[in-house]
């Protein structure tokens, strides 16, 4: 096959929102620059607007190459957008890619959505499942950090998740035909509790960091501070409220470990978040880093935490432990598969502090955390993943008539 712009294959990756930069958005980018090297043109559908790539790259922190290749697309305007702009909610922004999708599938090669179930029929396909989406039940809510227990808001989300499906064009027939690739052990048996008939295999995203401590411990980490970094976007249901009032009983204890937020909030949790840290000088929160910056301010600190509950991978956490912070995670959906030992797992705010407390005054045991840490980044790399799916996308191109 020759590689002219005119003969290349036409790749469609749908998403909700490329512009959300959450772990979806990285893998998205990731999927896509897979398809790139496997010599695809890749269309972009997504409801968030043009991407300014230089800033993107920048976020992502790494570069596409042949991303003259990619063309972004915009579901046609409806009543949503009058309603919403950009600033959809997740779910109908995905449902309306998937509705654009539907009508313009034909004239590709490959269809591929990077952000959860497929609903467009087409002859080459796959899906990625970050978690299940199209789902109103109490423990598929539950993942998806909406809380139960109100029957009103119970019934609004019920209702708004068949409003997505219908225009989605959901069906589990549907969805069920096509292969899938789910990010973590616990989100395939999620998919499979929904799809028992899907095809579908994990493969663990892995993360990259322009450095890796993945020796024993020395100088390296006892030179560090003693302070507790959280990393990722600062959004409510990442729990820091935990982290802020085991950080304030550690301190009251006599343990002076102080705490590092790294990562960005929209203006409404921000007032939040700066009122729950006030007159508490061994908290800091470090906004709008670059990655470079953000790479450099967690490598300064000893320990790493999670406190999202329902983390269907967990990327942060891997990126703490590449960056040596000796790290403990919610031992609950896919991220407990990222810590091997329950004495580094949590189940609630009074574990966690007994659990932190234990480690940060045992040498012994933050041996332990660490030998884990080390086979744990060997695992979960960039450089597994990537292959894996570009192996896959030079299949799919194989398939493809000539």
């Amino acid at each position: 096959m020759k590689d002219s712009l005119q003969e290349k294959p036409r790749c469609l990756v749908i998403h909700a929102n490329l512009l959300e930069k959450g772990g979806a958005e990285l893998f998205a980018l990731r999927a896509i620059a897979a398809a790139l090297k496997a010599g695809f043109r890749v269309d972009i559908l997504h409801s968030g607007g043009a991407i300014d790539w230089v800033e993107f790259e920048r976020w992502a922190g790494f570069e596409i190459a042949g991303k003259e290749h990619i063309r972004v697309l915009e579901p046609a305007p409806t009543v949503f957008d009058k309603l919403f702009g950009h600033d959809k909610p997740s779910l109908l922004a995905y449902a309306l890619s998937l509705r654009a999708a539907r009508s313009l599938a034909k004239d590709y090669d490959f269809v591929y959505s990077t952000y959860g179930e497929l609903t467009v029929e087409h002859e080459l396909a796959m899906q990625f499942i970050h978690v299940p989406l199209f789902f109103h039940d109490e423990e598929s809510l539950r993942y998806l950090g909406h809380q139960s227990g109100n029957a009103i808001k119970s019934a609004v989300r019920t209702a708004y998740v068949k409003v997505c499906r219908a225009i989605a064009g959901w069906s589990r027939e549907r969805v069920s035909a096509v292969p899938a690739l789910a990010n973590s052990k616990w989100t395939r048996q999620q998919a499979l509790r929904h799809y028992p008939a899907l095809q579908i295999e994990h493969t663990y995203i892995g993360a990259n960091t322009s450095v890796c401590f993945d020796q024993e411990l020395g100088d390296w980490w006892r030179q560090r501070q003693d302070q507790i970094v959280i990393l990722g976007r600062v959004v409510p249901n990442k729990r820091l409220d935990i982290a802020i009032r085991v950080v304030d009983r550690l301190q009251a204890n006599g343990i002076p470990v102080g705490l590092t937020i790294i990562g960005s909030a929209a203006e409404a949790y921000r007032q939040t978040l700066e009122e729950m840290i006030r007159d508490k000088p061994y908290i800091t929160w470090k906004s709008g880093l670059a990655r470079a910056g953000l790479e450099q301010a967690a490598a300064q600190c000893q320990w790493g935490l999670h406190c999202a509950p329902y983390e269907h991978y967990g990327l942060a956490a891997i990126e703490l432990q590449r960056l040596g912070c000796l790290t403990l995670v919610p031992d609950s959906c896919g991220q407990s598969e990222l810590v091997a030992d329950d004495r580094f797992k949590y189940r609630n705010e009074q574990d966690l502090y007994e659990k932190f407390a234990a480690l940060h005054s045992n040498p012994a045991l933050q041996e332990v955390l660490n030998d884990q840490r080390r086979a744990l980044i060997a695992a979960h790399t960039f450089e597994n993943h990537d292959k894996l799916m570009l192996n896959e996308m030079l299949r799919v191109r194989a398939c493809i008539k000539t």
